[in-house]
């Protein structure tokens, strides 16, 4: 299992989190079995990820590195972005 996590500056609502946890994880979603939880118990909301590192496409044990986490970084802040400024308009 792979665990990551994603946290937030400003003030978010639950729901929102909750709909941005479906948005994120659809990053590794479609090749490996995912969970997440959003955590609203703490001061900050923030959402766990935890994905099975062995994809139920092909088999293939997952190997992330550096530019994985990269891209997934650039995907979160793409995701977040989007839907906040579409919440705005």
């Amino acid at each position: 299992m792979k665990h990551f996590f994603v946290s937030f500056d400003e003030n978010i609502r639950p729901y929102d989190a909750y709909i941005l946890g479906w948005r994120i994880g659809a990053y590794y979603g479609d090749r490996y079995q995912l969970v997440f939880g959003v955590h609203e118990d703490t001061d900050n909301i923030h959402i766990h990820f935890v994905f099975n590192s062995v994809s139920f496409v092909d088999g293939h044990k997952y190997s992330g590195d550096y530019h994985d986490l990269a891209s997934l970084k650039h995907y979160v802040n793409l995701v977040c972005s989007e839907y906040f400024d579409s919440k705005q308009s």
